[in-house]
């Protein structure tokens, strides 16, 4: 409950709860209604911190898109990575999912989520400049592969309940499955073995 409380506090307060009710329920599924009487608040008070339910979309994605944005960035000046630098960015990576798990995971579960086409285009560059980051700048077909397998393997289980991203040795294994991947990316097609994966997930 916001009631009496203005401005910034209950500004942030309507775009975490419009953070859990869209994961819950989906975008779609959620109303402005929803959101206000989770907090006690009428509808046109939701309305006056977020002109339309797109704004508020687009505040809730904001912050996870703009810091996946700085890290591609930063990584970027320094292309390409080498291995040491790779494992620094999907270390770095790993972490903003983690940090925004709830927002990537509505992103991951409710395609109507990408109703906003500001996002669609920032999500589809991010993930080109991952694959890019991760794979070169004219990646073959199976470097593209894998570079999706490493976001799935990643991001996937960010959605399940009974795994705690924020626990460091989920994290760590995180990290590990990632950088094991990735390594695949430098061997040739179908020789995937000899960059010793058994070894590495044992």
């Amino acid at each position: 409950m916001v009631r009496g409380i203005s401005g910034e506090a209950t500004k942030n307060a309507i775009r975490e709860t419009a953070i859990n009710e869209f994961r819950l329920h989906g975008y779609r599924g959620t109303s402005l209604e929803d959101i206000a009487t989770q907090l006690g608040i009428t509808r046109a008070a939701v309305l006056h911190h977020y002109g339309t339910k797109a704004d508020l979309l687009v505040a809730v994605l904001d912050p996870y898109l703009e810091s996946l944005e700085e890290i591609v960035e930063r990584y970027s000046a320094t292309a390409p990575l080498t291995l040491h630098k790779r494992r620094a960015f999907l270390a770095d990576a790993i972490d903003a999912f983690i940090t925004h798990r709830d927002v990537a995971g509505i992103l991951i579960r409710d395609v109507t989520a990408f109703a906003d086409p500001h996002a669609v285009e920032r999500a589809g560059g991010l993930l080109a400049s991952f694959t890019v980051l991760l794979a070169g700048p004219d990646p073959t077909a199976n470097r593209r592969l894998i570079t999706t397998a490493i976001l799935g393997a990643v991001l996937r289980p960010l959605t399940d309940p009974t795994i705690d991203p924020t626990d460091d040795g989920h994290r760590a294994t995180l990290i590990q499955v990632a950088y094991t991947l990735s390594k695949m990316i430098d061997a040739p097609a179908g020789k995937v073995a000899s960059v010793g994966v058994r070894k590495s997930l044992a």
